[in-house]
């Protein structure tokens, strides 16, 4: 069982990697670039043409891309964290 010692532990370091990821988009040129892109791309896609399925399988696999994104970007950067801590 959790106490609310780790609670604050998960937190903060919940924390730190949001501000990370932040910083990261801010500062990193390939990933503003990536940015823009993605803005752009949204625009292009809004605009596109589809029919009410074709649109839905479309979502749907970005959804999928988007959230396997996030949750391996959160493990990295737990496993990081720990190999940090057991230097």
């Amino acid at each position: 069982m959790y106490n609310v010692t780790e609670f604050k532990i998960c937190d903060r370091v919940e924390k730190m990697r949001l501000n990370s990821i932040k910083e990261i988009s801010e500062e990193a040129s390939d990933i503003r670039q990536d940015n823009e892109d993605l803005a752009m791309l949204k625009i292009i896609y809004e605009h596109l043409q589809l029919s009410d399925h074709d649109r839905a399988v479309v979502d749907d696999y970005i959804f999928c891309l988007k959230s396997r994104a996030q949750r391996m970007e959160q493990h990295i950067y737990y496993a990081g964290m720990m190999d940090s801590v057991n230097l």
